[in-house]
């Protein structure tokens, strides 16, 4: 019975240490050059270009922070995560465009611009295996997957993809396995592009603080944003009663073979008692094989009675045989005592 209690608040703990650490560690990033924020989940070393020249991440990699800087900006990068086991590589980049924000296109002019968009990835070495159009609370995403070989190693790529406030913006996922883009890999991009929040910095102000030419689009940013809070606040929800109930269950498991283990034990206990007594009862009942009148009659010198002695007699003097009672031989009257 201990050992199930003490397994069943292990798993208790084993189920509430990954939340905790999910709750704790994750990064809230925020990029002032393109005014959003996103969250990056806990397990990644993260650089940003305010990243401190000191921070020690730059020695676990072979870099300083002057060489992390160049490389960010030649590639139009903000952002670079990358796994524990350095297998996984997030990037956030942008660049400036003419065009519209996705989420003022249909559906079907997104979609038209794939084959544009697939030639492009193909002058860059890259081949598109899929092409979808993905909507959040935010804006609206071209979500493609595509690889290419580099020194004989094939890098798979899953990319989001939008445009927002005059900037495209990549949110781009390389897998270094080898073995294609997994389905958790893809569930952490994800995560972060749900957890977008554009024009993060806006969405924080007042309203009254808004100038009256700029209401209706910063009223359209300020919907999105708690749109997107909400949804953020949604998904912890949903995990933190995911969790509940989980320990719910357990701790009623715990508590059902306790008190039942109890009372067993109760059980057991009166059960013991009564066969005690029982038996107990039962010796005080039995009645003694000797009597106490035996006893007496038995043990008691005066209880004795003399035997009849029935051996024949003679007289001594003329050898004449006796009656048992007599006193004289009836043959010479010689007395017999």
């Amino acid at each position: 019975m201990r050992k199930a209690i003490v397994f069943l608040l292990v798993f208790v703990l084993a189920v509430s240490v990954p939340f905790s650490s999910f709750a704790d560690e994750s990064n809230v990033i925020y990029i002032k050059e393109l005014d959003l924020s996103v969250v990056v989940p806990a397990g990644y070393d993260t650089f940003t270009r305010d990243t401190a020249a000191d921070d020690p991440l730059y020695s676990k990699y072979g870099m300083t922070h002057n060489q992390m800087l160049s490389t960010m900006k030649a590639q139009n990068s903000y952002l670079d995560a990358i796994s524990g086991d350095q297998k996984t590589e997030i990037t956030v980049s942008a660049f400036t465009t003419s065009n519209s924000d996705l989420d003022q296109l249909s559906d079907m002019a997104i979609s038209a611009m794939g084959s544009t968009l697939k030639e492009q990835y193909s002058k860059n070495g890259l081949t598109v295996t899929d092409y979808q159009v993905y909507s959040n609370s935010q804006t609206k995403f071209v979500r493609m997957l595509a690889y290419r070989s580099v020194s004989g190693s094939t890098i798979h790529t899953l990319q989001y993809t939008t445009v927002f406030g005059g900037k495209t913006i990549n949110f781009t996922l390389q897998s270094y396995s080898g073995t294609g883009v997994s389905s958790s890999q893809e569930a952490i991009l994800k995560s972060i592009v749900d957890s977008v929040e554009l024009n993060a910095s806006s969405a924080k102000k007042a309203s009254s603080n808004i100038p009256a030419g700029n209401s209706s689009s910063a009223s359209k940013t300020d919907s999105k944003a708690a749109s997107s809070i909400q949804s953020n606040q949604e998904s912890i929800s949903g995990f933190t009663l995911f969790y509940l109930a989980i320990a719910a269950t357990v701790i009623y498991i715990v508590a059902h073979y306790y008190f039942k283990g109890r009372q067993n034990a109760k059980a057991s206990e009166d059960t013991t008692k009564k066969e005690i007594s029982s038996k107990a009862h039962a010796s005080a009942n039995v009645q003694p094989r000797v009597s106490e009148s035996n006893i007496a009659n038995h043990d008691s010198p005066r209880s004795i009675t003399p035997q009849k002695d029935d051996t024949p007699k003679f007289c001594r003097k003329c050898g004449n045989r006796l009656l048992p009672d007599s006193i004289f031989c009836e043959h010479c009257g010689t007395k017999v005592h």
